[in-house]
């Protein structure tokens, strides 16, 4: 059994060069140079003749996805199993990939300028975009990596509020780390666990999401441009699923402790209420009539249908 195989000059030049352009560990480039080959040409990938290049070692790209690996290929391949040789060593089915998928990452690299980001984005594109999707729990338990030393799985859950009192998140790294496409699987795995009924605002500023059809298509999201065609964005917080008395003081509580949270300085009748008599702050009335009052300047109760979802209008 080969513990190691030499890639081609070519693609070994090309691994290098990204990993100084992604920051992105060279094993880490075999491993999408393998993805990309397996995809784009699968078993009519041209044999490697050169073991001029660089050394890689099985553990360093298998890792603990040989069974993972081994069942790609033998999909693709259509076989019911694959021997040693033909899965790692210099004449192997993983070399091949490696070598060919190599040249072709180099290729997109100068079709997206050089451009590191662009690169990670145009990958996502060639190969099928899917959210992994874990059953941990009965909440939304979101893979999004391994450990480096151990490699076990980091599973966030998101709704368990025995764990963290918030889902707060916060991502961080250099520019081209991907950062933007571990947000948008992260995304991608809370629609499809909830069977999309959990949605989501995504302000995209650097406009590279909202072009992307394969994200989009996953996710079963619809983009607004907002500063096109006159589009808006569908809110209204004064529409509510229904308009009794508890509802209504529910949602007007919400919002004036809001509003209070940014004005520290707001008093109670600005918040929406007055003293009575007995000296309790007295809400309710004002409370629904603002609410009623701004809810009746909606057309149609605020609501209308896009993308066969319910949304609300905003206030005219």
């Amino acid at each position: 059994m080969a513990d190691r195989l030499y890639t081609s000059n070519d693609a070994d030049e090309v691994l290098s060069a990204l990993r100084f352009e992604t920051k992105l560990e060279k094993a880490t480039l075999a491993r999408m140079a393998f993805a990309l080959s397996l995809a784009k040409e699968g078993p009519d990938v041209a044999q490697s003749p050169s073991f001029t290049g660089g050394e890689m070692k099985r553990p360093t790209f298998v890792g603990e996805d040989e069974v993972f690996m081994r069942a790609l290929i033998c999909h693709v391949y259509q076989k019911r199993e694959i021997g040693e040789d033909p899965f790692f060593s210099n004449r192997s089915i993983v070399k091949n990939h490696i070598d060919s998928g190599a040249v072709l990452m180099g290729q997109l690299f100068q079709e997206c300028g050089r451009d590191a980001d662009s690169l990670l984005m145009r990958l996502v594109d060639e190969v099928e975009f899917g959210g992994r999707r874990e059953m941990a729990g009965h909440g939304l338990d979101i893979f999004i990596g391994r450990t480096l030393l151990q490699r076990s799985e980091l599973i966030m859950a998101i709704n368990n509020t025995a764990r963290h009192a918030n889902s707060h998140l916060a991502i961080m790294g250099k520019p081209g780390t991907g950062k933007t496409q571990f947000i948008l699987k992260i995304l991608a795995d809370i629609r499809q666990q909830s069977n999309y009924q959990t949605n989501f605002i995504y302000f995209d500023y650097k406009g590279d999401v909202v072009d992307n059809e394969r994200f989009l298509e996953v996710a079963k999201v619809h983009p607004f441009r907002l500063l096109q065609e006159g589009e808006s964005l569908p809110i209204n917080p004064f529409v509510l699923p229904a308009y009794d008395e508890q509802t209504v003081n529910v949602s007007a509580r919400e919002k004036a402790e809001s509003f209070a949270s940014i004005n520290s300085k707001l008093g109670v009748v600005q918040k929406g209420g007055d003293r009575g008599d007995s000296g309790r702050l007295c809400t309710a009335g004002r409370q629904r009539n603002a609410i009623s009052g701004l809810s009746r300047c909606v057309p149609d109760g605020g609501r209308h249908v896009r993308g066969g979802q319910q949304t609300g209008r905003q206030p005219h």
